[in-house]
């Protein structure tokens, strides 16, 4: 309104008599919201009222210049900057500010946010303040795992040419233990990275390594052949065991216990060097039985065999000397 009839604050009824009125005149005054200028006016005796009036909302963290209780006046500049509206996550919960800051950091700090010693914030610190903005303080933490391995020793053979024909000799090894040392960080308790920071064996594995003699063999002695026996001559050799699980392979391999010539391993089937034994030679094995020279392996060299045995079954061989009887077809 252009004018206001003020009456003592309240309605005068005509009828009782003359009533004194006093005439306020609406005044000229500029409006600056959230950097927005309009020219208005108003009659109201405040800034309190004349904005209250012309529709300005106030809320919690509003800024208003100069002050509510202002009276208004003629040409009066008033700044209004209303408060954004934030939802700050904290790793313990959920806190609401109104802040005029203009970035982030710059809000938590204003709001005597309580962040924890380690963190990251998202959106990060300089991005810029908009209302209904969700920021999330991210705790950070971090500590120092260790992990063991257990690794298992391994039989490895070696020629020795120092010893005589028939002769080997064993050094022992042993089990060894890998640690591994991690820094694993974490998000608000969370696990999110795991690095590798140090590694170290203690003990050390040790293969066993068995030694054997790389001498030519001394003139083989008359056949002795036990009874029954159709066997077209004798080798001696040194005999160790094996199985499916000990070739190396995983269960889920699809060539887990399966042998050079495409047999699974059994007992009866011998690993040989075919360079002595050659593939598909019946053999008899004292204290093992008969046997068909099927497989091969890396550490099967020379005068070497292996015998096998199904998974599951223990072994009754011990490593050793054996003179093995060559059957004929």
């Amino acid at each position: 309104p252009l004018a206001a009839l003020l009456g003592g604050g309240s309605t005068v009824p005509v009828s009782e008599g003359p009533v004194a009125l006093e005439v306020r005149r609406a005044v000229p005054f500029a409006l600056i919201e959230n950097g927005q200028e309009l020219q208005l006016s108003s009659s109201r005796e405040t800034l309190a009222t004349a904005l209250r009036d012309v529709g300005v909302r106030l809320g919690p963290g509003d800024q208003v210049q100069p002050t509510l209780d202002t009276e208004l006046t003629a040409g009066l500049e008033v700044h209004v900057e209303h408060a954004a509206q934030v939802v700050v996550t904290l790793p313990e919960g959920k806190e609401i500010l109104y802040s005029l800051a203009e970035t982030v950091g710059e809000a938590l700090a204003e709001g005597g946010v309580q962040l924890p010693p380690d963190y990251r914030l998202d959106p990060p610190a300089e991005t810029p303040v908009a209302p209904g903005m969700a920021i999330h303080v991210i705790g950070i933490s971090e500590e120092q795992v260790q992990e063991m391995e257990r690794i298992e020793s391994h039989t490895v053979y070696q020629p020795d040419s120092s010893l005589a024909w028939g002769e080997s000799r064993v050094v022992s090894g042993q089990d060894g233990v890998l640690y591994r040392q991690y820094r694993v960080v974490y998000e608000n308790s969370q696990a999110v990275s795991q690095e590798l920071v140090d590694e170290w064996y203690d003990p050390e594995p040790m293969d066993t390594v068995i030694y054997y003699s790389m001498a030519d063999a001394p003139p083989p002695p008359p056949l002795d052949i036990p009874d029954g026996l159709q066997a077209v001559g004798v080798l001696r050799v040194y005999a160790t065991w094996y199985n499916a699980a000990s070739a190396g392979r995983s269960p889920s391999d699809p060539s887990y216990g399966i042998t050079a010539t495409g047999v699974p391993v059994a007992r009866g089937i011998v690993a040989v060097d075919p360079s002595v034994i050659p593939l598909g030679t019946r053999l008899y094995i004292p204290g093992y039985g008969y046997a068909v020279a099927a497989d091969t392996g890396g550490g099967i060299r020379g005068n070497m065999i292996d015998l096998g045995y199904p998974d599951g079954v223990v072994s009754d061989w011990l490593s050793q000397w054996v003179d093995i009887y060559i059957l004929g077809p």
